[in-house]
């Protein structure tokens, strides 16, 4: 009731004051100047500001997230966005991640952003493990903390650190109980997936550069792409550890990696047989 009352105060401000000006302009009533003339006016007068309180709080009860907070992370976004374009993509687990959470703000926005925060911190943390060193990983660093080294090591798209924080910093509120409207969430939402969408793209396309290329011919792409492969993986037990070792074509090869990532195993070595 109380958030009911809050969120629709505006109109309810208007309407008494149009039924206090329709009993007070009844014929037959003396028009005064009194106190309630004085609260009339007054009233009439504040209204149209009403929808520009930030912060009121009824009881245990507050409210709410200022939409300027979330058009100012939406500025520092456009601001921050990479110039590059990014590839379209194929059917990989990001674009179902986003999915996923676009379509709960519909069903309950706060979960929405519970579920980007938690995709955020993901994304981070992976980054943060693939580029540091087994000796200067800290897992118990604080998201805070491994953003900052991100972003001094410019392991991060320029810019875009500043984003990060302000839409993390409004998913820890609205999970913590501070209201948010849902259409603040959604717009949350909007920058949020594409925040991750960029640093998965990021990282495929900047943080596993090549540290050689060759030019090759038509020949030697066909020779390899009909060839097969011996692959000799390990699956690391706890009490019995073994070597698998497979003989694929391309096409397994790509059957194989197809979701590799959720396997308990790793390759170690592919060699390729001559025929």
């Amino acid at each position: 009731m109380k958030k009911f009352i809050l969120n629709n105060l505006w109109w309810i401000v208007l309407i008494v004051a149009v039924l206090m000006l329709i009993v007070h302009s009844i014929p037959g009533i003396k028009l005064n100047i009194d106190n309630t003339s004085i609260i009339l006016l007054i009233v009439i007068f504040l209204s149209p500001f009403v929808s520009a309180l930030k912060k009121i709080k009824l009881g245990e009860f507050e409210a709410e997230i200022d939409p300027e907070e979330i058009r100012k992370i939406q500025n520092d976004y456009k601001e921050a966005l990479p110039d590059t374009e990014v590839p379209p993509p194929k059917e990989l687990e990001i674009e179902s991640t986003i999915k996923n959470i676009v379509d709960l703000v519909d069903t309950d926005h706060i979960v929405a952003l519970a579920k980007l925060r938690i995709e955020l911190e993901k994304i981070l943390n992976k980054i943060f493990r693939l580029t540091q060193t087994s000796k200067t990983i800290n897992k118990n660093l604080p998201l805070g903390k491994i953003i900052q080294i991100l972003n001094n090591q410019e392991l991060l798209p320029k810019n875009i650190s500043g984003p990060i924080r302000e839409v993390i910093a409004i998913c820890n509120r609205a999970i913590h109980g501070e209201d948010i409207r849902e259409k603040d969430a959604k717009a949350i939402v909007d920058i949020g997936t594409s925040i991750l969408d960029n640093l998965f793209w990021h990282s495929r396309m900047n943080l596993f550069e090549p540290i050689e290329k060759f030019d090759i011919s038509n020949n030697e792409i066909d020779l390899y792409s009909n060839a097969r492969y011996k692959v000799t993986t390990i699956v690391p037990v706890l009490d019995e550890p073994y070597k698998n070792i497979r003989i694929l074509t391309q096409e397994g090869l790509d059957e194989l990696l197809d979701g590799y990532n959720e396997i308990a195993e790793f390759i170690i070595e592919v060699i390729r047989l001559e025929d």
